[in-house]
C-alpha cells in the first residue's frame, strides 16, 4: 500500500513537471518567473525590508539590461514596436519625471531611493518602464502558462499558511503581499489565470485541470479570508464575466459560475460578526473616507502640481494637515498616523511628477482598454487582468507586486496596438 502510494505520487510529480514549461536557458522567461516569485522574498518581522528587496529586484533587472545586450536589445525592440505618438508621450513623461525630481526640495538619498518601501525613489519609478517593456512581446506566452500558475498557487498557499493564526483570531488575511485588499486583488488575478487555463484544458488533460482547479479554489479562499470589500466585488464581476462568456457553449460551467456569483456576496451576511466590515454603516463610512482623501489630494495637486511635481516620496501636504482635512481624516492624523499616499496611483504620480505625467498614464490605460484588432480570448483575459490591476491602483497604495504587473500588462497591450492610428 505504501509503495503504491509512493509510485502514484512520483507519477503525479512527473506529470506536473511535464505540464510546467521548462525555462531552458531562456533568460527572459527566467527573469519573468522570478518577478512573479518576488512575494516569496519575505522577512516575517521586517515588512519594510521585504518590500525594499522586492523593489530592488526590478532595479537590478533594469541595470542588467544596460550591461547585457540580449536584454537591452529586447527592451529597444519592444519600445520600437510602440506607435510613434505613444513613444513621444512616454519620453515626455519620463523627462517630466526627471525634472520634477531635480527641482524637488527633498534630500538626494530620498529622491534616488525613497524613504520606506511604500515610497519609491526616482530610480525605481523610472525602472518600471523598461522592466515592463522587457516582457511586452511575450507576456501572453509567459503569463498564461502553468509555470506562472504554479508560482501563483504556491504564493497563495504560503499566504494562507502564514495567516492561519491571525485569521482564526478574526483578523484579515494579509499574506505575502502584506496588505489585505491588495492580497485580495492579487488572488483575483490568479482566479482569472486559473479560469482561463481550466477552460482551455482538454478533457484528457487531467493534471492541467487539477492545477487550474487548485488555483480557482485558492483564489476564492484568499479573497474570502482577506475580508476585502473590493476583492468580493471584483471577484464577483470576474465570475459574472465568465458566466456570460460561456453561456451558450458550456451550460454546466455557466451554472457553476452563476452559483458562485450568487453565493459570494451572501457570505458576509451569513457570518455578519466575522465580516463586520460589510455592514452598511462600515461600507458607507469607508467609501466616504476614501472620497475625502481623493478630494483633499486632488484639490492640492491641481493647485500646485499641474506641470511639475514635488518629487518622488513626497508626502501629500494637505492630506497631512489636520486644519484642512475633513474630520474623519483629521482624526486619523490626531492618532499619530500620517498619509504616505493618496491611495490612488494617478493622484500619487500627479503628486510626485505632476498632473501631465499622471494624465499620460491615464491616457495609456484608456488606450490599452480600447478594442484591439484581435478579439482572441487571451486579449480579453489580459484586459480583464488589467482592469483588476487598475482597480488596485485606484484604491490602494503602491505595491511592488501589482504595480509592476500593471506596467508589464500595460506595455503588452500598447505593443499590441502598434498599428493604432492617432491624430497628427
Amino acid at each position: 500500500m505504501y509503495f503504491s502510494s509512493k509510485i502514484a505520487i512520483s507519477n503525479l510529480i512527473r506529470k506536473i513537471i511535464k505540464v510546467v514549461k521548462p525555462v531552458n536557458n531562456d533568460i527572459i522567461a527566467t527573469i519573468f518567473y522570478a518577478s512573479l516569485a518576488i512575494p516569496l522574498v519575505y522577512l516575517p518581522t521586517r515588512p519594510f525590508a521585504s518590500r525594499s528587496l522586492r523593489i530592488t529586484y526590478i532595479i537590478v533587472v533594469v541595470l542588467a539590461a544596460v550591461v547585457f545586450p540580449v536584454l537591452r536589445k529586447k527592451i529597444i525592440k519592444n519600445f520600437n514596436s510602440l506607435h510613434f505618438w505613444v513613444k513621444a508621450v512616454l519620453i515626455a513623461m519620463l523627462c517630466l519625471t526627471i525634472v520634477s525630481t531635480l527641482l524637488s526640495k527633498l534630500g538626494p538619498a530620498i529622491l534616488l531611493f525613497g524613504r520606506e518601501p511604500e515610497y519609491m525613489g526616482v530610480i525605481a519609478w523610472v525602472s518600471l518602464v523598461p522592466f515592463g517593456l522587457l516582457f511586452a512581446d511575450r507576456l501572453k506566452e509567459l503569463l498564461f502558462s502553468y509555470t506562472s500558475l504554479m508560482i501563483f498557487c504556491f504564493i497563495l498557499m504560503v499566504s494562507i499558511g502564514i495567516s492561519f493564526v491571525p485569521v482564526v483570531k478574526g483578523y484579515r488575511m494579509v499574506g505575502l503581499i502584506m496588505q489585505a485588499t491588495t492580497m485580495a486583488l492579487y488572488a483575483t488575478v490568479v482566479a482569472i489565470l486559473s479560469l482561463e487555463l481550466f477552460l482551455k484544458a482538454k478533457t484528457n488533460q487531467k493534471v492541467e485541470k487539477v492545477l487550474s482547479t487548485i488555483g480557482i479554489g485558492l483564489s476564492l479562499i484568499t479573497v474570502i479570508l482577506t475580508q476585502s470589500r473590493a476583492g468580493f466585488l471584483f471577484l464577483t464581476l470576474v465570475y459574472l464575466y465568465y458566466a456570460l462568456r460561456n453561456f451558450k457553449t458550456r451550460g454546466s460551467l455557466t451554472i457553476g459560475f452563476v452559483l458562485i456569483v450568487m453565493v459570494l456576496p451572501l457570505l458576509p451576511q451569513l457570518q455578519s460578526h466575522y465580516f463586520s466590515r460589510f455592514n452598511n454603516t462600515s461600507v458607507s463610512r469607508g467609501i466616504q473616507y476614501r472620497l475625502n482623501i481623493y478630494q483633499v489630494s486632488g484639490r492640492d495637486i491641481l493647485r500646485h502640481n499641474v506641470v511639475i511635481g514635488k518629487g518622488p516620496s513626497s508626502l501629500p501636504i494637505d492630506l497631512n494637515n489636520s486644519d484642512i482635512a475633513p474630520e474623519d481624516i483629521a482624526k486619523t492624523l490626531n492618532e499619530g498616523l500620517i498619509f504616505i499616499s493618496s491611495h490612488d496611483i494617478f493622484l500619487d504620480i500627479a503628486q510626485y511628477f505632476g498632473v501631465l505625467v499622471s494624465a499620460g498614464l491615464l491616457m495609456f490605460c484608456i488606450m490599452a482598454m480600447l478594442p484591439h484588432r484581435s478579439t482572441h480570448t487571451d486579449i480579453k483575459a489580459m484586459k480583464l487582468i488589467f482592469f483588476i490591476l487598475i482597480g488596485n491602483g485606484i484604491i490602494n497604495v503602491f505595491s511592488p507586486e501589482l504595480t509592476s504587473m500593471l506596467i508589464i500588462v500595460l506595455m503588452y497591450l500598447l505593443v499590441q496596438k502598434k498599428s493604432i492610428k492617432m491624430p497628427s
